[in-house]
């Protein structure tokens, strides 16, 4: 299975939660991949796949946005058209759109298992046209 890890570092807690998850994934044999920016940052991991985000979620089972509902909005937002699936992991306070919080990392597994439900969601665009 190849998930994306997209974090975003800015968050309290969304470092650990990114290692963690790394962790419990690569454990369960995911082959995970990250976009080019966050190479330096995560050196340490070993067996981290890295290169262009949009390319790595086109062939990725999962994306894993980490962090709060900007992340997982800008995350969406930069998998449209995709048949990748994605789950948002909360390291904030509230996170209405995080289908997991930064405790309860073990549900990871049912992504293997198959054990998880699937909520279609609508990604709206607007523009801004010039009155002239």
């Amino acid at each position: 299975m190849k998930i994306v890890i997209f974090p975003n570092l800015k968050k309290k807690d969304a470092y650990s939660c990114t290692l963690d998850v790394c962790d419990i994934l690569g454990k369960l044999g995911a082959e995970i991949s990250m976009d080019d920016k966050y190479r330096e940052t995560f050196s340490l991991l070993e067996n981290i796949k890295y290169g262009e985000f949009r390319k790595l979620a086109e062939e990725a089972d999962f994306a894993v946005a980490i962090g709060g509902d900007g992340k997982i909005l800008k995350c969406a937002s930069a998998m449209t058209g995709t048949d990748t699936k994605l789950l948002g992991i909360n390291t904030g306070r509230l996170g209405f759109m995080a289908s997991v919080e930064k405790d309860n990392l073990k549900v990871l597994e049912n992504l293997f298992s198959g054990d998880y439900k699937i909520s279609e969601r609508m990604l709206l665009a607007v523009e801004n046209e010039d009155e002239n």
